[in-house]
Parts: structure tokens; sequence; C-alpha cells
């Protein structure tokens, strides 16, 4: 007798299921917009864009129309650009199928609050061009609030709407059908955007439109019904903005599992935020819901499906405080792979913890200093160490079930893991220029710092400075971070000149490399500097102008040089004085033995028996030289030093070998490849001049009121070189020169010297000196200071 009843109910769906008939009913479709075009709208926060949710609801409509017989055309069925055609487009093609409807799908934005279904036909609001698409509207904007449950609906001819007393919208222009256009609810108002997220709530927008076609063709509703509704948790709100009369500030859950009854149906919910539900083509008559989240207590609802609307069983869940938690991972996961030893370990929970008990139930061995931190709502614990670890170390992590769920309940286990560390746990800073406690004679040193990798540009805030003797904060410049050869290098410059006094490098213990790890320790360099700054006598050359220099070319003094990459030009990157410099690009072809040799064929006229000039240094260790021409045409070098400074330099090369001897020309620089220096480099050269030995060296000590011993002129030297210092008050004197092992060469000065300037000449024809490095010490009264010297035989 049952089963007899059974198939009378069906006969009965069938019937009704066949008066639902649109056989001959044309209907065109216009998702709107396509392929993320500009026109595209997006919500980058929910991962929302229109064009593909428009397209969803439309094919989810014409499959729909299409079960009762309509014929549905579509001005897309794709989401390419290809796929965006232009509105005319669009209308021609419709009035071309001679459809009797014509319907375009959107949804709105405007202020992130707002959640209304808005319909636009075209016309005044009370004088449609077409009467039959005020009617149709109507019956679309009712659905569709009905399903959406938005908070208004607005039926709205484009004349009035956009104030415009004529046509507006594009996609209306030249139909020869009546047509609608659809704003269903706002995709900038997130609680909507989020549904609109799930595809099952779109695909119940596309039901409340099909109802609409069915009412406009005097067709009878659809036989069966639909249960649908959002499963949310009465006790926790969004971030977000929203409608409280709409409780759209209480917290959607996800991955939902929703089951119906009878029937066996079951619903799977995503995890976009949204926990809405769905189930259609219900016939009608009463229903049990059974509704299930992870951590939530099961609930159920019962519900009675009405043929042709929706009912809605929304649904307030309530966690389950009685439930054990279960860690979902953790991290580091294995022992196969090292990892940073500044990574933070995590711990996932599938409910909330309590954040005292858990952090106490937290151990490291071997243990480590460090923070801890929780998110995803007291789900989940990080404990990030306050230094790196200890580098290749194997590591244990112990979570004892003393930990615990916000509702008390401990956990079912232990938990155990281990990891082990990379060979690394400290950036390493390698090197600085200046050395800590070294005296600098550059007046703008460039200061550099290079590390054992690339720097983390960002860890660089507020960690490196330099101050002066009273600690004032220096502003420096011409900031460059790179790497190279797979070093980090940092170099700067001082804004203005450094005057002669202490100064203190500090940097800090943040600065990182790209693989985040700290330095940990910070670096001090504490250094002198003591520059020659004399006043102009005589110019040379101030390198406005290439005023006949050369760039290197092989000849009997240049060897060992790239010529073709090698360069000398004037630049306007660095400067002294005026706008320019003169910037010489060097690369020695081998290891050793290369000469590098700019040639002025000018042929420079220097008036005094030395030239200084500003030379800004490239920390090489090659060896510079000037080359001069005397009265019988004879080219000849004078070495200056060393290249063992990084910035801008004031540096003093005698005119010859000979004291008094003054050269009728200038014709070049010289570059002597160091085998323990670099083989490529830059220097710069500003403000060539001319001087006799009492310019440079009482220029340097004009106005000083306190005891200085100046560096030795010339150095290197051959046969003798020139010692100065400057005494401000009465004192007893001495002057000695010592070897490189300490040994007493001579004994220049042992006596009372009252306040003055005093020069003192060194020279091999009195000692018996061999090639080699020597110091020379000045002690007056307290002050006692060394410096060093080189002879060249």
């Amino acid at each position: 007798m049952k089963t007899i009843k059974n198939i009378f109910l069906l006969l009965l769906f069938a019937k009704a299921l066949a008066a639902q008939d649109l056989s001959g009913t044309k209907i065109y479709l216009n998702p709107g917009h396509g392929g993320y075009d500009s026109n595209d709208r997006n919500i980058p926060e929910t991962g929302f864009w229109e064009s593909v949710s428009n397209l969803d609801k439309g094919l989810a409509l014409r499959k729909i129309l299409e079960g009762i017989h309509a014929t549905v055309y579509m001005s897309r069925t794709a989401n390419t650009s290809a796929d965006d055609l232009p509105l005319s487009q669009i209308v021609s093609d419709c009035n071309a199928k001679n459809v009797d409807y014509f319907h375009s799908i959107h949804s709105n934005a405007f202020n992130a609050q707002s959640n209304y279904t808005l319909l636009l036909f075209q016309g005044k609001d009370n004088a449609p061009t077409y009467p039959d698409a005020l009617t149709m509207g109507s019956y679309i904007t009712d659905e569709i609030y009905k399903a959406n449950r938005t908070t208004a609906k607005y039926n709205r001819g484009d004349f009035d709407f956009y104030g415009t007393g004529q046509a507006y919208l594009g996609v209306f222009k030249n139909l020869n059908v009546p047509g609608t256009l659809s704003e269903g609810s706002f995709h900038d108002y997130f609680p909507e955007s989020w549904r609109l997220m799930n595809g099952s709530y779109k695909k119940h927008e596309a039901w409340a439109i099909a109802r609409a076609f069915l009412r406009y063709f005097l067709n009878p509703g659809f036989p069966t019904g639909i249960v649908a509704g959002l499963v949310r948790d009465p006790n926790k709100t969004v971030s977000y903005y929203g409608i409280i009369s709409k409780n759209d500030q209480k917290l959607p859950l996800n991955n939902i599992k929703v089951t119906l009854e009878p029937g066996g149906k079951i619903f799977y919910g995503d995890a976009n935020n949204n926990g809405f539900f769905m189930f259609d083509s219900l016939a009608p008559g009463a229903y049990k819901i059974y509704f299930e989240a992870p951590g939530y207590y099961k609930d159920s609802s019962s519900v009675t499906v009405t043929e042709n609307t929706t009912s809605f069983a929304d649904k307030f869940l309530i966690y389950d405080t009685t439930s054990v938690a279960k860690i979902i991972n953790y991290y580091p996961a294995s022992l196969t792979d090292s990892v940073k030893t500044i990574v933070s370990i995590s711990i996932s929970f599938d409910l909330p913890m309590d954040t005292a008990s858990t952090n106490a139930a937290f151990q490291l061995s071997p243990s480590a200093v460090g923070t801890f931190s929780w998110g995803n709502g007291n789900k989940q614990i990080t404990f990030k160490p306050t230094v790196p670890y200890l580098k290749a170390t194997e590591y244990t992590v112990t979570l004892f079930k003393s930990a615990k769920t916000v509702w008390n309940i401990p956990l079912e286990n232990d938990l155990t893991f281990k990891f082990v560390t990379k060979n690394r746990n400290r950036f390493v800073l390698e090197s600085t220029y200046p050395i800590a406690n070294a005296e600098i004679e550059a007046s703008i040193p460039r200061l550099q710092l290079q590390f054992d990798m690339a720097v983390q540009t960002a860890s660089l805030a507020n960690q490196i400075n330099l101050y002066d003797a009273a600690r004032i904060r220096q502003t420096v410049a011409n900031v460059k971070i790179f790497s190279e050869n797979g070093k980090g290098l940092i170099y700067f410059e001082p804004k203005v000149p450094l005057v002669n006094g202490d100064y203190l490098l500090v940097i800090g213990s943040k600065i990182a490399g790209v693989d985040s790890i700290p330095m940990v320790d910070s670096a001090m360099v504490p250094f002198k500097v003591n520059a020659l700054t004399p006043t102009q006598v005589a110019l040379v050359d101030d390198f406005e102008l290439q005023a006949g220099w050369k760039n290197p070319a092989a000849s009997q003094y240049t060897s060992g040089v790239d010529t073709v990459t090698s360069q000398f030009l004037i630049t306007t990157e660095k400067k002294i004085y005026g706008a320019k410099s003169g910037r010489l690009i060097y690369f020695f072809s081998n290891a050793s033995g290369g000469n590098c040799v700019v040639s002025n064929e000018l042929k420079l006229d220097v008036q005094n028996n030395y030239i200084g000039g500003w030379v800004f240094g490239d920390l090489s260790n090659n060896y510079l030289s000037l080359w001069y021409e005397d009265g019988s045409n004879t080219e000849y070098k004078v070495l200056y030093d060393t290249l063992d400074w990084a910035g801008w330099k004031f540096i003093t090369v005698g005119s010859s070998n000979t004291e008094g001897k003054i050269p009728a020309k200038l014709t070049g620089i010289g570059l002597e490849q160091n085998s323990a220096g670099t083989q490529k480099g830059t220097l710069y050269f500003d403000d060539f001049q001319s001087f006799t030995i009492t310019d440079v060296v009482e220029s340097n000590y004009l106005h000083l009121n306190e005891f200085t011993l100046q560096q030795n002129y010339p150095n290197p030297f051959n046969p003798e070189t020139m010692i100065s210092y400057r005494i401000p008050e009465n004192s007893f004197v001495s002057l000695k020169v010592f070897d490189v092992l300490g040994n007493e060469v001579a004994a220049l000065v042992n006596e009372f010297q009252q306040p003055g300037m005093y020069h003192y000449k060194f020279g091999i024809s009195n000692y018996k000196l061999t090639s080699g490095v020597y110091f020379y010490q000045l002690r007056a009264g307290k002050f006692v200071e060394s410096r060093k010297m080189l002879l060249l035989k």
C-alpha cells in the first residue's frame, strides 16, 4: 500500500513539473564584465571578482531555464578578455537572435556598508521604454530580495536613476526587446562578498531569477522548494562591518556539514567565511536538518519545505567545551632538512587554548631564550627565539599534556618533535674601514662595512651611527648597499668633512643578512681623524675639464692593464670643489705586475716642489704615484704611498727625488699593482695644487693650540724626509725612530723645548737603513703619538 502511495505522489510531482514549460521561449543572458579587465571589480580581501561571480550566476540560471525547455543564449560562457564584448555588439547579437527577453546579471558596490537589491530598465521610473520591463523588474527585485535577504529593493528606470533624462545604460541602447539589469547585492559589503564566494549562494540567486521568469511568462511556479541558511557562532563577531539586524556581525562558520533527512543529503560548506548551505529541488514537506562544525556541539532543526520558495533554517552553533584539543600541525616538522637558527616554532590546534598553561607546557632542549605569541583565535602558539639557536644542533620540542583548552580540558598526550639547525647563527661583520683605533688622514672618508653575506636592507633602520668626540650624531650621505662575491657591503660618507679628532662608528646588533639572521652583538669602531687641509697656493688642475688627460693605453709605462675597460674621464659623480672631478676606472689583467699610467698631453706646469691634491681612495692597497718631466724632457715617477684609505684625502707628493729640484711639468698619474691589492678599482682626483714644504706643513697647523705630530713628507721617501710637530707649551721633547721590531734606529730630539712648530730631516745618509717600514714617536709631557713611514731604495 505504501509503495502505491509513493508512486502516486511521484506521478503528481512529475505532472506539476511538466507544467513549468518555457518551450518556444527565447531568453538572452548577459553576465556582466569579463576577463579581469579594467572595468572588472575586485575585492582583494575576499578574492571576489565580479566577472567570475556574474558568470557563475548566469551559467546556473541557464541550466535551470533549459531544464524547463527555454532556449537560452549567453553573451559569454568563459571569462577572458575576448569574452568582454562591447555592449553594442551584445545588443546587436540579442536583436539578431530575436529573443523574447534580455537580462544582464551584476552585483553592486558603494561604501562597504550597503546591501540592497537594485533592478534597472530603460526609461523613466513610471514610463519605461518597454512596459513589460517594469513588470519583469518588479518580479526580479522581489525574488532576489527574498532569496538574498537584502535590506531593501528598488526597481528603477535608468533615465531617472542616473538623472540624465535620456537613455544611459549602453546595454539597453537600440535593444528591440524588453530588458533588465540586476544588481543582486553589494559585493563590497564584506559579509556579502564572502557569501558570493560560495557557488551554492550564487546558484540560489539564479533560482530567484528563474522564479521571476516563470511569473513573467505566466507559468506556475516551481513545484519544488529550497532549504537554505547561514550557520554562525552567536558569541563571536567578525572584524569587519556587519549589519546587526541581519546578524552579519556574527562569525560565520567554515567547513560546516549539514545533513537533510529524509533522503540523507549532505552539504559540505567551504572555508570562505560565509557559513552558507543550500538544498534545492526538494519535494514539499517536513524535514529535519542536522548541523556540524569543527569544535562545535552538533545541533538540529525542523523545517517545512514549500513549493516555489525558499525556507530558511539559519543556525547558531555553540562551541563544544568538553572536547580534547587536537594538534593540527607543527613546525619544523621533520629532521630531513636543517632549518635556520632563527626559525620560529609553531603548533596549531583545532580548539582555542589557554595561553598560560600552554606556554608553561612548552619545553625546548637545549634551552633557548625567546617569546611566545598567539594567533588564529588562540589556536596557534609560536615561539620566536630572541637570539639565534646554537648552530648545527639537534633540538627537541616537547609540549606536555598539561596544556589546556580555554575550557580547562588538557591534551590527551604529550607532543614531541625534533629539528636540526643549520651551521650558521650570526651575521658576521668581517671588516670595517677604518679599523678600530685607526688614525686616518681622510677628512671625508668613505666608511665601509663588509659582512659575510648580503645585507637585509630592512634591518638597517637606525642601526648604523657615526658620532664625534662630543657624541653628536653626524649626518651621512652617498649610502650604497650592495653585494659582491657573496659579501654584503655598505659604503657611506660624512655629509660634511670631519674635523681632526676622535670619532665613534656604532654598528647595531639588529643588522641581519638576507637570511634574516642578525649580528646579535653590536660593534663599536673608534677612530681618529688627522687630516691635512692646507690652503691653496698655486692651482695645477681643477679637473673641471678633460684638459689633456687620456685613457690608459699600452706604452713603456702602462702594462698588464685592460685598456678597453680602464678609462679616465671628467665626471660629476663626486667632487670637492667646483662641479666635477677626474675619475679613473682601472682593471689589471693579472694578479700582479700591472702598471697603469694616465698621461696628460698638455704637461701641466708645476711652480713649487710639492703637489698636493684631493684623492678619493678605493682601499685597494695598490701604489699611487705622480709622473713628471724635468727640464731635459726626461720623465720619472715619484711614489706617494699605498692606497690604504677610502674616501677623500688631501695628499702631498714631492716633485722630485732630490729636495729643491723643481720639475717643469706634471705628465701623469700612475698606479702600480700590489700583489696584495685588488685587480680593479675606481679613484677620483680633484684640485691638484703646488706647494713648498713650508706651505704644506704650516697650513696644517695654523691656529691649532694642541700637541700634534704630522705625517712625514715625502712618504715614501728616499733619501730623506721631513718630520714636523707642534707643541703648545713648554715641554721636554723626545723624537725617536724605530724599526718594525721596536729597535731604536735614531734619536732626533731629546731636550726641553718652548712652544712652537718644529721640523727635522731624517735621511739614510746618517743611518744604515734598509728599505721597509719605520715608526717615529713623539713624546712631549703627557703627549705620546707614533706614525708610520716607508723607505724605498
